[in-house]
């Protein structure tokens, strides 16, 4: 972002090719994000970015006592709820310390979830639980966010998603929320059971002709802010 004494002096776009050609250099090819509203244009007319498919964004709300926006709005509970999370977590935790990404099909290229990058993107409100024999990765934050679950039969997904639904309950967290690109088979299976909320655009601009002719897919457990 360019501070606003520094603005309409093509700051952000000069930098931003500086950083292009620094990653030409260290051999990456490839960059990517979900532009908001404000720098989307910016991005698409600027920079170049293309922007061909958008990420589905699915979100359920849970009636329960909302202790999540209680505790937001009084920090010092903090740490007493991070307790009783992991209390509720606990009964559902995965013998897995990491599981494969769910995009992978064929022909599509996704980011590798192995375990140094679930190790890079722990932290003390992720879990990974597993539900019906189904392993979901997720972040709690005022929302129950699912950064990635395991590909499985939609009858199994449903059972998984209601007992997944009671946990939020009994946690106080009033919102569930899922991000797919479209078309995914994780994105399939959600629409087996809700229309997604709403969309963000995948933005994202080759570098170099390495992987122009490959097919990329995301989820939420590839964002910056998982």
């Amino acid at each position: 972002m360019t501070h606003k004494d520094h603005g309409g002096q093509g700051l952000f776009v000069k930098v931003a090719e500086t950083a292009y050609d620094f990653l030409k250099i260290q051999n990456i090819n490839f960059v990517y994000g979900f532009p908001n509203t404000v720098i989307y244009d910016l991005r698409k007319i600027k920079l170049k970015w293309e922007h061909h498919e958008n990420i589905n964004v699915y979100k359920e709300k849970i009636k329960t006592l909302p202790f999540d926006k209680l505790v937001k709005k009084m920090p010092f509970l903090s740490s007493v709820y991070y307790s009783y999370l992991k209390g509720i977590f606990a009964k559902y935790k995965s013998q897995n310390t990491f599981f494969s990404n769910s995009l992978i099909e064929k022909d599509i290229c996704c980011i590798l979830h192995d375990k140094d990058y679930f190790e890079y993107k722990s932290a003390e409100n992720k879990f990974i639980i597993n539900i019906n024999g189904i392993n979901f990765w997720v972040k709690v934050d005022g929302i129950l966010w699912v950064g990635d679950f395991e590909n499985s039969s939609p009858e199994k997904f449903k059972l998984a998603y209601q007992t997944l639904k009671r946990i939020a309950k009994k946690a106080g967290i009033s919102n569930i929320i899922f991000h797919y690109q479209e078309g995914t088979p994780n994105d399939r299976l959600l629409k087996e059971i809700m229309n997604p909320s709403s969309a963000m655009p995948l933005g994202y601009r080759h570098l170099t002709n390495e992987h122009a002719a490959k097919t990329f897919k995301f989820a939420g457990a590839d964002f910056d802010t998982w």
